[in-house]
């Protein structure tokens, strides 16, 4: 019996120990795919806005669909990281996951309108307000170069030479003042000693490069602007990315350093028990053996015709009560042997011969003695 319950306590022992241990694996198995996963994220996000940076370097129409595989996958992975974590009111990084889902929306949306700013403005020379200008351009230099007139071709010089400083560096001074210079362009048109037709048709080109110049401007300050925007929303949300990894850390030290700790508590809850049941079956032995010892003791006693020798166990009162009742005919049959037993004589008696001879008294007193005997 005793053997059965300390197997039972053990195994009980053991049961709930590795139920919590199973749970803390779980934890801990949870926490390294988190950690995994927000790692992930954050080299997704850098490689989108890498590939986001170079496509607004090169104008790739490849970089896209590549960026977009990207991004769609960081996306699908933070939604699988918000799964996991669960409700945000509950968690830290659950908020931070929300926020950082709502963050990544809008880098999406930021750089949809960034690549329509972009396709508006021509991916190539040949596309979009660049190719228009590119080719006002060149139609207004090729009628130039016809009519071979000094003046106007150092302007036209001037306004390609600022239409070059907006493009590459984007300031607006370069378009004012490329406007301007179309403005004294027409101006030394009108005074110039071309022929009616040549001059309305350069009025024409200089006034359509003008006109196309302007689209172009304006889109191109647009992209600037989506292009500042695009830049903002992704450093904004590099913060909350790293608080991400922050706490998926932590998570992790923690799940990590639980585990620990219900091995080592169920390491210590195992030999608890054991030494338990040992110590247990220890006293439950010496008590035994006390009892059969003192039992043996016992029956050698009663053995000998000690019959006011109680057992053990027997001290209580109903039992001895019982144990007295049971043995008070062997009691009494043990003192009627002994009155029954002839009183021995003494040496006197035994030494001293009688002299005299049996009377006719006495005769039958002894005979009937004898025969009572």
């Amino acid at each position: 019996m005793l053997g059965l319950i300390g197997v039972a306590l053990v195994g009980s022992a053991c049961l709930l120990g590795l139920r919590e241990a199973a749970d803390a694996d779980r934890r801990s198995e949870a926490s390294v795919a988190l950690r995994f996963d927000v790692v992930q994220l954050s080299a997704d996000y850098l490689q989108a806005g890498l590939i986001a940076n170079e496509f607004l370097r090169t104008s790739n129409d490849k970089l896209i669909a590549k960026h977009e595989a990207v991004a769609t996958a960081a996306k699908r992975r933070l939604q699988d990281i918000e799964l996991r974590l669960g409700q945000p009111e509950s968690d830290k990084a659950a908020k931070q996951s929300t926020a950082l889902l709502t963050g990544l929306n809008l880098y999406l949306t930021r750089f949809q309108n960034l690549l329509s700013a972009k396709r508006v403005i021509g991916l190539t020379e040949h596309d979009g307000l660049q190719g228009k200008l590119r080719d006002a351009t060149r139609r207004l230099e090729a009628k130039l170069a016809e009519i071979e007139d000094p003046r106007l071709s150092v302007l036209m010089l001037t306004m390609r030479r600022l239409e070059k400083d907006f493009i590459l560096k984007g300031r607006e001074k370069d378009g004012d003042d490329l406007i301007e210079r179309a403005s004294d362009f027409a101006g030394a048109l009108a005074k110039s000693d071309l022929a009616a037709d040549q001059e309305k048709e350069l009025t024409a080109l200089i006034g359509g490069y003008k006109s196309s110049f302007l689209a172009f401007m304006v889109s191109q300050q647009s992209l600037n602007e989506e292009i500042e925007d695009f830049g903002s929303v992704f450093a904004r949300n590099r913060p909350t990315l790293d608080a991400l990894i922050t706490s998926a850390e932590a998570r992790y030290r923690a799940s990590q350093a639980s585990a620990a700790q219900v091995r080592n508590l169920l390491n210590w809850i195992i030999g608890g028990v054991t030494l338990g049941v040992a110590a247990l079956a220890l006293l439950v032995g010496q008590r035994i053996a006390g009892s059969v010892t003192r039992t043996t003791a016992a029956m050698q006693r009663l053995a000998a015709g000690d019959f006011e020798t109680v057992l053990p166990g027997l001290e209580r009162p109903t039992r001895l009560a019982r144990w007295r009742a049971l043995s008070k005919p062997l009691r009494q049959r043990r003192s009627a042997r002994r009155a029954k037993r002839p009183k021995p004589r003494s040496r006197s008696s035994r030494s001293r011969p009688s002299t005299a001879g049996p009377t006719c008294t006495s005769w039958p007193t002894a005979s009937r003695s004898r025969s009572a005997r």
